[in-house]
């Protein structure tokens, strides 16, 4: 089994499958806040296989409409399957 911890102390929001790759993945979303760190670490091992800006709106983030309508980073981190 293999664990992510949100990045700056944040809320994981949601978990789905992946809508950027075409293998099987799960997504990850955190929301950030304006107030909170904006360099976050990544506490994952593996290669960066996906990075991609979506600038978009600015909503508040407590609304689900936030999740899909507002800037986002997107990063995809490859791995190898973790040994048993």
């Amino acid at each position: 089994m293999r664990y992510v911890i949100a990045s700056a102390d944040e809320k994981i929001v949601d978990l789905a499958v992946s809508r950027y790759t075409q293998a099987e993945a799960r997504e990850i979303s955190i929301c950030v806040s304006v107030f909170d760190l904006l360099g976050n670490p990544y506490p994952a091992t593996g290669t960066i296989e996906l990075l991609r800006y979506t600038p978009k709106k600015f909503l508040q983030a407590a609304t689900k409409q936030a999740g899909l309508n507002n800037e986002q980073a997107s990063l995809g981190i490859g791995a190898a399957e973790a040994a048993a």
